[in-house]
């Protein structure tokens, strides 16, 4: 997977999936324990932007899963110029001067 391959066991991931109830966040941690997964924000509605962005910064990475239109209108800015929902992928999360910087990480 995804995660495994390009994160270590000690990182914390920051998991969106837009529409999910908890069942797919609660999966992936299994699959990629010992990483630690997120239990807040993930399935994002866009009323949440200053907190989402905070709480962000608190991880290694981010990893994106069924993002869909409302993602990419409040928060697709974050991930790239060109990011659309076919972007589900797993970014390194950088706090540079407390500015949340995201790049793409896939080795």
């Amino acid at each position: 997977q995804i995660i495994i391959q390009n994160t270590c066991e000690e990182d914390r991931i920051y998991f969106v999936c837009q529409g999910d109830s908890g069942s797919a966040r609660n999966i992936t941690a299994y699959l990629i324990a010992p990483r630690t997964v997120s239990t807040s924000y993930f399935s994002l509605t866009g009323e949440e932007v200053s907190d989402v962005l905070e709480y962000m910064k608190e991880y290694d990475y981010v990893y994106l899963s069924g993002i869909d239109s409302v993602f990419v209108d409040n928060y697709g800015k974050l991930f790239g110029e060109k990011f659309t929902e076919e972007n589900q992928q797993l970014y390194k999360v950088d706090v540079v001067e407390e500015q949340l910087l995201l790049t793409q990480n896939i080795h």
